[in-house]
């Protein structure tokens, strides 16, 4: 694959990353089925993915990787923890009945299918963090600070001066 054709494929990735931890959650708060099961923890979950797609959008828009770097130990967190608690915790909300095996296994899918996801994240973080490093770490400075490059003279008054 070709560098150019890469790019897009992760901003793509990351487009559509952003657009369904934002969407997805909020369609399973809001459009509701009468016969389906929201537990407490699915709603923490739910605030806690459009919080993290929230953090990518905004990462995303101002180029700044300090948000990008955030929502990835974020949703590593999640993507590790997640299928764990829901596979020991199958629903523990009130009106909540212990979900079926199809759904489980379309859960773990998700969540296996989000590693992927996440690389092409963390690779658009390294495209963010390589645009916003300086131009020139090792240029010497114009500053009268002393550095090891400068050498120090005496001036009339017998205190060094640096060059």
């Amino acid at each position: 694959m070709t560098k150019n054709w890469c790019d897009r494929c992760v901003k793509l990735v990351v487009y559509y990353v952003i657009f369904s931890n934002i969407l997805l959650p909020m369609l399973l708060l809001f459009i509701n089925d009468p016969n389906s099961c929201i537990s407490f923890s699915d709603i923490l979950t739910s605030i806690v993915w459009i919080v993290s797609g929230i953090l990518l959008l905004i990462g995303t828009l101002q180029g700044k990787e300090k948000y990008i770097r955030i929502y990835v130990m974020l949703t590593t967190v999640c993507l590790l923890v997640g299928p764990v608690y829901w596979a020991v915790y199958p629903g523990d909300g009130v009106f909540c009945e212990k979900r079926n095996t199809i759904t489980m296994i379309l859960l773990v899918l998700y969540f296996i299918m989000m590693w992927p996801f996440q690389y092409c994240i963390y690779l658009f973080y390294k495209q963010v963090a390589k645009v916003n490093e300086p131009a020139d770490l090792h240029t010497p400075t114009q500053s009268n600070e002393d550095s090891p490059l400068q050498t120090p003279k005496n001036d009339r008054r017998g205190q060094k001066e640096v060059v």
